[in-house]
């Protein structure tokens, strides 16, 4: 549920002073005349609290923008794009199997997933947007503490807040509150948790999967593998289903019928 914080009373304040810049340009317009530069001095004002707050204080900057006749144009796109338009699907949580991903990727291993024999890491929560940021999220050292919990490593926390939340409704810490409630949510087999190597089918694993998480909403399992003499599963996607946009991607999992989970002591 998208928690609208604009309430709140940074966002009051933020939106005051957006509206106090508006209405000192406006003015300045009618006595000088140079509606083109102070205009100017608008947009830049508020397309700085756009760019470099959350969601509340956008909704702040836009309500300026709209009362001085600004907002019709590049800030209405620039809105509707990101937080509508952008979305493309349901909410995914990805999996990431570690030792296998420790294997395959030897760039990983001095990373703390790897050094420290994690079975399963949350690579990021698809929130169904297509984000492009260089932002860093931000998080209080307690809620960090726990997110390191499930992403060990900062720089997967930085691209999935990059890539899929950035540009949502959601703001750093409650992007990562999803992520962290989606996960503490699910039951995953034995296979997946305790050390060692199993054989398994694909289709049968993927009904253990579901058995276990009844009542979740989970649509579609998808499992991605990779070959080093034999299929080992490296990912699982879990679309989860939505009453408004009941859809989750086409992609096909890459995986055979029988498939390898990979162990610490594989």
């Amino acid at each position: 549920m998208v928690q609208l914080s604009f309430i709140k009373t940074a966002c009051i304040n933020s939106m005051k002073k957006v509206q106090q810049v508006a209405k000192f340009s406006r003015n300045k317009n009618l006595l000088t005349g140079k509606t083109n530069v102070t205009q100017r001095q608008e947009r830049q004002h508020a397309s700085r609290f756009y760019c470099r707050t959350g969601f509340a204080t956008k909704v702040a900057a836009i309500l300026a923008l709209s009362s001085s006749g600004l907002f019709f144009g590049h800030y209405a796109s620039a809105f509707y794009d990101t937080n509508s338009q952008n979305r493309t699907q349901n909410h995914t949580l990805v999996l990431e199997m570690t030792p296998a991903m420790c294997l395959f990727y030897p760039s990983r291993t001095q990373m703390r997933q790897c050094q420290e024999g994690y079975r399963v890491t949350v690579e990021a929560l698809d929130l169904g947007y297509n984000c492009v940021s260089s932002t860093r999220p931000v998080l209080s050292p307690v809620q960090e503490k726990v997110v390191h919990r499930i992403m060990p490593d900062d720089t997967f926390i930085r691209q999935a807040w990059r890539r899929y939340g950035e540009c949502s409704p959601y703001n750093a810490s409650e992007y990562f509150r999803l992520v962290t409630r989606y996960t503490s949510e699910l039951k995953l087999p034995a296979e997946l948790t305790q050390n060692g190597q199993y054989l398994v089918d694909k289709n049968v694993f993927k009904q253990k999967l579901k058995r276990l998480n009844p009542n979740k909403g989970i649509n579609k399992i998808t499992f991605d593998c990779q070959q080093a003499g034999q299929s080992i599963l490296t990912k699982i996607e879990i679309c989860y289903a939505d009453d408004n946009r009941n859809f989750c991607s086409k992609t096909v999992d890459s995986c055979p019928q029988q498939i390898t989970i990979w162990g610490n002591n594989g």
